[in-house]
């Protein structure tokens, strides 16, 4: 039986597409630049004498890193959005 005055209920909201997006678009964001963006860069620039190719060779490859992460990400949306919500 449906208890309408059960707080645990109420608190459930269902989140439309657009919704899930807008709140995982700024962690994601965060994630990307962080992880697939900023660490690969730092560390390549900082040792670039250690390495024989020249940075510009290294972008699109960053690139294909970040957009795959963006995918991964939006395609396990419901584990991030559970992790995003809990964290609040």
């Amino acid at each position: 039986m449906r208890d309408d005055n059960n707080p645990a209920e109420k608190s459930k909201k269902k989140y439309s597409f657009v919704e899930r997006i807008l709140l995982l678009l700024p962690p994601t964001i965060f994630l990307i630049f962080t992880f697939a963006i900023y660490m690969p860069s730092s560390l390549f620039i900082s040792n670039i004498d250690d390495f024989a190719l020249d940075y510009i060779k290294i972008v699109p490859l960053i690139a294909l890193v970040s957009v795959a992460v963006l995918v991964i990400v939006y395609i396990n949306q419901k584990i991030i959005l559970f992790i995003c919500i809990t964290c609040i």
